[in-house]
């Protein structure tokens, strides 16, 4: 009954996307916010950000897992780093996992909390106070300030959320794809020396349809295939100077992400 539930408020949502083309106080620093645009959100988009924020179908986001650039921004940090959310004191927060949509607002420099529904001005719609489980958070949530973002924490009153997760939402489809949809991550190295490489030309083809996914590999050899469709794929990589290589066979599947580290050989000159 749950699932069927959690099934009804995704078709709900991507019916009603279709037609779209309290506070708490950070970790130490305050942040202004005064001089940012005030963006109410319209009835349609009030409705389908209740539609997704009422069902559980958002905490089968895998959050953890993802990063700016799987919601269209950049990355700002290396591979091994935790982008600048999860730390080592996440694991300790108390409460009950959550996880919902909505305008991240303020009307205390330093303080802010969610709004889910249309009504900015009502302190009935104050209905999620937001607090910073770190600085990092903090400088984040100042930067979302007045912006659509899907955010993730603890909440041990059912209505305060410590985040551990926040990211910017250019649009509800995004969330639709990412809920139907897994990727393929991993690292590109040289076999010999075991050093990572850039600019390695990544190619996904997938053995359903025959569709192909191009990226590149960045500067810690790292690549992400994002918003593949489930199913299997073959994966191939080259690089000016190496001897490609790939996998015949990789699968993919819905909101989990499939790795591989691939090692290419240098080409021999004769």
């Amino acid at each position: 009954m749950k699932s069927f539930k959690g099934a009804l408020h995704l078709v709900v949502a991507l019916a009603l996307t279709g037609g779209l083309v309290g506070c708490g106080a950070p970790s130490t620093a305050s942040y202004s916010t005064s001089g940012t645009g005030l963006k109410d959100m319209s009835e349609q988009e009030s409705l389908q950000i209740k539609s997704f924020n009422s069902g559980d179908l958002l905490d089968l986001l895998p959050l953890d897992d993802l990063d700016d650039a799987d919601f269209g921004g950049e990355s700002e940090l290396d591979e091994n780093e935790s982008e600048g959310i999860l730390d080592a004191s996440t694991a300790a927060i108390a409460g009950k996992s959550t996880t919902k949509i909505g305008y991240v607002r303020s009307i205390e420099d330093g303080k802010f909390f969610l709004q889910v529904k249309k009504g900015f001005f009502k302190k009935k719609e104050l209905s999620f106070p937001l607090v910073a489980s770190s600085e990092k958070i903090s400088m984040k949530l100042a930067k979302l300030l007045n912006k659509r973002v899907i955010v993730r924490g603890k909440s041990v009153d059912k209505e305060t959320i410590t985040l551990t997760r926040a990211f910017q939402i250019p649009s509800l489809t995004l969330i639709s794809d990412l809920l139907n949809t897994g990727k393929i991550k991993g690292k590109v190295y040289d076999a010999r020396t075991m050093q990572t490489l850039d600019e390695a030309n990544v190619t996904a083809r997938s053995l359903v349809n025959g569709r192909i996914y191009r990226v590149t590999s960045g500067r810690t050899g790292t690549f992400s295939v994002r918003r593949l469709p489930p199913g299997d794929y073959v994966l191939d990589v080259a690089l000016p100077g190496y001897a490609p290589n790939g996998i015949a066979k990789l699968t993919v599947q819905k909101r989990k992400a499939s790795h591989s580290n691939l090692g290419l050989t240098p080409e021999v000159s004769l």
